[in-house]
């Protein structure tokens, strides 16, 4: 029996939607949606991401 990854657990990091960003670029799904959230970022996408089940 080889051994395999199963869970990738992040501590800490500087900005929530970077890490958003990066689960979903790891698992393969884009991010759901983009909304505004500060004037000067108007479009900054969600801090989630859906798995191939579509959910969160």
């Amino acid at each position: 029996m080889s051994p395999s990854i199963r869970t990738i657990t992040f501590d800490r990091t500087g900005d929530p939607y970077d890490l958003g960003l990066f689960r979903s670029r790891v698992r393969g799904r884009p991010p759901p949606g983009r909304r505004p959230r500060f004037p000067e970022r108007p479009f900054e996408p969600p801090a989630f991401a859906h798995d191939a089940a579509g959910t969160r």
